[in-house]
């Protein structure tokens, strides 16, 4: 009898246990305050036309310069690496070799920086932005910006 009650109190007790955790409350759902804001994904634009982002990592190798403002590259790093990154994945060059020749703040005519294609709808309000100069070897890139980094477009110069 005793080995009756023994094995009807276990299996009184897996059942309560069993029952006692599907009561349990539900995992807490993150707020907006657990999860962390995600920027706004940039226009990226190349040779006027849009382009999906670059695949590669984005290098984070010593920007190479050449006769550019330290100061303002340093204050701008992420916005010249990224474009340095657009140019390197449209051309098939490795990010990390493109010297940055020329760097300057500029404002842009327009929504299209400069660079609309006929037929492209532009902001005719003026835009505050970067004019970013890389090259390697003898081939020279612009890519041009707005301050925010929201909106890139590159060509080749030469």
């Amino acid at each position: 009898m005793r080995y009756i009650t023994t094995i009807l109190l276990l299996l009184l007790l897996a059942f309560t246990v069993a029952c006692g955790q599907a009561d349990a409350p539900p995992p807490a759902t993150p707020t907006a305050t657990d999860t962390p804001a995600i920027p706004p994904t940039p226009e990226i634009v190349e040779e006027a036309t849009a382009v999906p982002q670059p695949t590669r990592t984005i290098t984070r190798a010593p920007l190479l310069l050449d006769n550019v403002d330290e100061e303002l590259a340093e204050a701008h790093q992420e916005t010249i690496r990224f474009g340095r990154a657009l140019v390197a994945e449209g051309t098939g060059l490795e990010a990390g070799m493109l010297t940055v020749t020329a760097l300057e703040v500029v404002e842009w005519p327009d929504g299209c920086l400069g660079m609309g294609q006929p037929g492209e709808a532009c902001t005719e309000a003026l835009v505050p932005g970067l004019r970013i100069q890389v090259s390697l070897d003898d081939q020279i890139y612009e890519i041009r910006t707005d301050l925010d980094g929201r909106q890139y477009r590159w060509t080749t110069l030469q």
